[in-house]
């Protein structure tokens, strides 16, 4: 019995060691992990970075990752490319980057529609919203604004619901793509506000914008980033923004509260990340950079002028806005029972 127990013991002490051993190895595995990631931070960048746009040029996304990546270069002293990828509600650019490595070189300016629009409403998406990537920053916010033609005989809210109803089949609304986040405010306002209309969906809000000047379509559910310049040089009439209280950035455009619609509130975001994996100190140096470089007084008096605020959060706070944004989202789309055809 006592040679049995001092075996045992022995045993028992053995496995111990191996124990203590694996550990140890396992901590020096992270630890070298650590320190090449590490290693891998301090020499970056060491070639060009890309952004991509998954939007067509001249929208709000594209606009500001054009302002954000030229001082970003300037930063880091290498070029930084902005390369538009639009298609499939995003999902083209957006997949293009999930699948990209994970080194900091390829980045994605993500927005309501990418994140968590897609996720609420598409059946087969090309990456998972939750796991794909590496949230570096939210970079901008901005109001969502229903504009119309302003020599359309749709003067207000209250004319463009009285209109809508007196029309067979009611009224057709365009917006900056299939599945987007003025695609989900159209929806909202025909729900909230028991209208009939037609849904003209583009490929980004440059289109649209065109078809709206040019009178092919009455209204158009279009972000405050490209709206704002469309009223501000009289080429479309501001009707609402989508949300409780005005907006800073359109002080003189009713909220719809004001209507009657005080549960309709949509804000428009743009937001950069990278593939998931990608080194932790690249994603804390990237976020830095981007929160510095919209607090810059010149950076943000161009980021205002393109009728948007600077935001600059940490990956954390990031992290944690996509969460609840996805959550809100999808109960949106389920109350309101909104379907991509």
């Amino acid at each position: 019995m006592i040679r049995k127990e001092k075996n045992c013991v022995l045993t028992t002490v053995s496995g111990r060691r191996g124990w203590i051993a694996r550990s140890a190895l396992a901590l020096a595995g992270v630890s070298v992990g650590l320190w090449a990631q590490v290693s891998f931070a301090a020499s970056y960048p060491e070639k060009p970075i890309k952004i991509v746009v998954p939007f067509p040029p001249g929208g709000g996304s594209d606009v500001v990752a054009r302002i954000v990546g030229a001082r970003l270069a300037e930063r880091l002293g290498q070029p930084v490319v902005v390369e538009n990828l639009a298609g499939a509600s995003s999902m083209l650019g957006a997949g293009r980057v999930a699948n990209s490595q994970a080194d900091g070189y390829t980045l994605l300016m993500a927005t309501n529609t990418t994140l968590s629009t897609n996720p609420a409403l598409q059946p087969r998406m090309p990456y998972d919203a939750a796991t794909s990537f590496a949230p570096i920053s939210q970079v901008i916010r901005t109001p969502l604004i229903l504009i119309a033609n302003p020599k359309s005989e749709v003067t207000s809210v209250p004319e463009l619901i009285k209109l809508a109803g007196q029309r067979a089949g009611g009224m057709s609304y365009a917006s900056f793509g299939a599945a987007s986040t003025g695609n989900i405010g159209g929806e909202l306002f025909k729900r909230a506000t028991r209208t009939e209309m037609v849904h003209v969906p583009y490929r980004g809000s440059a289109p649209a914008i065109a078809d709206l000047v040019a009178g092919h379509v009455p209204i158009l559910f279009d972000t405050g980033a490209t709206a704002l310049a469309q009223i501000k040089a009289g080429r479309a009439r501001a009707l609402a923004v989508l949300q409780p209280k005005r907006s800073p950035l359109a002080p003189d455009v009713p909220a719809m509260s004001e209507f009657g619609f005080p549960n309709i509130d949509i804000t428009v975001w743009f937001g950069l990340l990278a593939p998931a994996g990608t080194p932790r100190p690249i994603v804390q140096r990237l976020s830095q950079e981007i929160a510095e470089i919209v607090r810059e007084p010149a950076t943000h008096e161009k980021l205002l002028g393109q009728n948007v605020e600077a935001v600059g959060s940490s990956p954390s706070e990031f992290a944690e806005f996509l969460k609840a944004d996805r959550g809100a989202m999808a109960q949106i789309i389920k109350d309101a029972a909104i379907t991509i055809d």
